[in-house]
């Protein structure tokens, strides 16, 4: 599992990973199956808040303690629509 994470974590210069796992934990259903799914794994794997999935561990905790809002402002950096993105690829 930390090497999938490290690999992860290394793919996501621009934060967009991170963004969609903490708009995943501050909002599931917006994120159709995807964000349901994310927002599960995430809050059913304890043993990810060490490692290389700690950075991920602290944006679902951003979502839910801020919000979508402060997903936004957290990563700011990642400008895509990630509701688009998702749909477009047949996620949503």
């Amino acid at each position: 599992m930390d090497l999938l994470f490290t690999f992860l974590k290394q793919m996501d210069d621009r934060r967009c990973l991170s963004r969609l796992v903490c708009e995943s934990a501050a909002d599931a259903l917006r994120l159709g199956r995807v964000g349901n799914a994310t927002v599960h794994f995430f809050n059913s794997n304890v043993a990810l808040k060490t490692g290389p999935a700690s950075v991920f561990v602290a944006a679902a905790d951003t979502g839910r303690s801020r919000g979508a809002a402060g997903c936004a402002q957290e990563f700011a950096e990642c400008t895509a629509d990630l509701r688009r993105v998702l749909s477009t690829a047949g996620l949503m």
